[in-house]
């Protein structure tokens, strides 16, 4: 088995493959796609976490920060309303399952980040979306309670 961390981006990445405008272009990565074919994109990757003991079993009470960051190159005119429409899809589908099969106890977005770069022949604009994942541990960090 895993860590928990590392199941609960997997189960992130499951349930956002295969949106409508990212498709099958979901990275558990912090790494950018190298070209345009490969846009818009979704990348999955690790933020913060926090923890603090819970009065049994030596468990704890984790919120672990998934960033969600869309990636995309788009005219300077919509690119603001695709990220828009991706983040309606990204958030969507998170609400479908915020436990993510039992994995967490909830998953609430606390963020979202845009940027946008108009240099270049095509505008690159990314958002990144920040979820807040909380799920409580044993001692074991492979195991969920």
């Amino acid at each position: 088995m895993a860590h928990v961390r590392t199941r609960i981006r997997e189960a992130m990445k499951a349930a956002l493959t295969g949106l409508p405008t990212t498709g099958a272009k979901v990275f558990k990565s912090r790494d950018w796609p190298r070209n345009a074919e490969e846009l818009p994109a979704l990348l999955i990757y690790s933020g913060p976490e926090s923890s603090e003991p819970v009065d049994f079993d030596e468990a704890t009470d984790r919120d672990y920060d998934v960033v969600v960051e869309v990636a995309l190159f788009a005219g300077a005119e919509e690119i603001d309303d695709l990220m828009d429409r991706i983040a309606v899809e990204v958030e969507n589908a998170i609400q479908a399952d915020q436990t993510f099969g039992g994995l967490a106890k909830s998953t609430t977005l606390t963020g979202s980040e845009p940027d946008v770069n108009l240099d270049g022949e095509m505008p690159f604009g990314s958002l990144a979306m920040t979820y807040s994942v909380n799920y409580v541990a044993g001692s074991d960090p492979e195991e969920t309670l």
